[in-house]
Order: structure tokens, then sequence, then C-alpha cells
């Protein structure tokens, strides 16, 4: 999902930010290794406690905050374009 989700969040904030593709490109090269790590340093714990921890029914309203929190991540990781 990461491979398919990063590109269009690069091109899509990057076109919102005025950057050419080849601008976007580059900033999605520079950005995609540490927000991979980043990635799985977050959602390896999160889906640990999810199914050792969260009681059933929970589970759903709690990946719903922590996929808030990773947005959260990767929007001040991400930040802006033209600094």
């Amino acid at each position: 999902v990461p491979l398919m989700y990063y590109p269009v969040f690069f091109t899509f904030t990057g076109a919102m930010q005025g950057l050419t593709f080849i601008e976007g490109l580059e900033r999605a090269k520079e950005n995609f290794i540490p927000l991979m790590k980043r990635n799985l340093l977050f959602w390896i714990p999160v889906q640990y406690v999810q199914f050792c921890y969260v009681p059933t029914d929970l589970q759903i309203p709690f990946l719903s905050v922590a996929g808030l929190g990773w947005t959260f991540i990767l929007s001040a990781m991400a930040g802006s374009a033209k600094k």
C-alpha cells in the first residue's frame, strides 16, 4: 500500500504547493526511505497492540485514531516544499 499511497500523496501535495512534476518527483525520492522507516516503526507496534491488547469491538476506533496520528506524522514530515 505505501508504494501506491506515497506517490499519490506527493503528487497531490506537490501540485497544491505549485511544484512541477519533476520537483515533486525529486521531493518524493528524498522523503520515501525516511517515510518508509517511520511507517514501519509506527505501524508494526500499532498492529501488535491492536491484536494483542485491544478488544475486538474497539479495534476499528483504535486504528482510526492511529491512522489520524499517522496522517499527522506524514504531513509533518512531508512539510512544505517551499522553504
